[in-house]
């Protein structure tokens, strides 16, 4: 069954949206995916090309794809599904107004640096996006509302944070199916009808348990200043 027959007319609504995806590793994979194969057109960022250690958790990419820039893989594995935007650079706080101002962006990066790069960007913006984070067998989602002066942003809970990542202590390749499956729904759901989660999303596959978290605005943080 088709999501169109899932969501009837609110599919509709779909139609014309921008998505802006950065980070084209095992989550941006498989948001890449699930969107495309839905013929959801977006965009992709990211300066990475495949090798090896990518394959098992980056589930577009087969050893064909190997060396090739994974933005550019993306695009060809999914070309006969829908349109998508290769982009094959670096975000950073430099030139991070390449992004344009897309309806929503979907954060599938693993570094705290770009991640706050984006957040300044969609505070100063107005644009919400979706922060996704993936390590071993924990991952956690949660919308960022930049349209929402009172709203919490990405840096009132991660700022000081300098965990490790996923590329030093390794991810499951369910985790991240299991993140971007949520992460796409909450997309969807927000583009077609409005919908915000309020609360962080937290899997924990050790224990199998989902939990939710509810993320509070930070005294002192960036976001007090563009509310201003």
């Amino acid at each position: 069954m088709s999501y169109q027959k899932v969501f009837g007319k609110d599919a509709e609504k779909l139609q014309g949206k921008s998505i802006v995806i950065i980070g084209a590793g095992g989550t941006g994979c498989s948001v890449a995916q699930l969107l495309g194969r839905m013929k959801i057109p977006f965009t992709i960022i990211d300066a990475d090309i495949v090798d090896t250690t990518n394959l098992e958790r980056q589930m577009l990419f087969e050893m064909k794809d190997l060396l090739k820039p994974k933005v550019i893989a993306i695009k060809e594995h999914l070309k006969d599904f829908c349109a998508v935007n290769a982009v094959n650079h670096m975000v950073d706080e430099k030139n991070i107004s390449m992004i344009g101002i897309p309806d929503l962006i979907i954060d599938c990066t693993d570094n705290i640096a770009t991640r706050l790069a984006i957040n300044n960007y969609c505070l100063e913006k107005r644009i919400p996006w979706i922060y996704t984070g993936a390590v071993h067998g924990i991952g956690a989602i949660y919308f960022v509302d930049a349209r929402d002066e009172n709203a919490p942003c990405f840096a009132c809970f991660n700022k000081e944070k300098e965990g490790e990542t996923s590329c030093e202590i390794g991810v499951l390749n369910f985790m991240v199916s299991i993140v971007a499956s949520l992460a796409v729904n909450m997309a969807v759901r927000y583009l077609m009808s409005g919908a915000v989660e309020k609360e962080m999303i937290r899997i924990n596959l050790t224990t199998g348990t989902v939990s939710r978290i509810a993320v509070k605005k930070r005294e002192g943080c960036v976001c007090k200043t563009h509310s201003a």
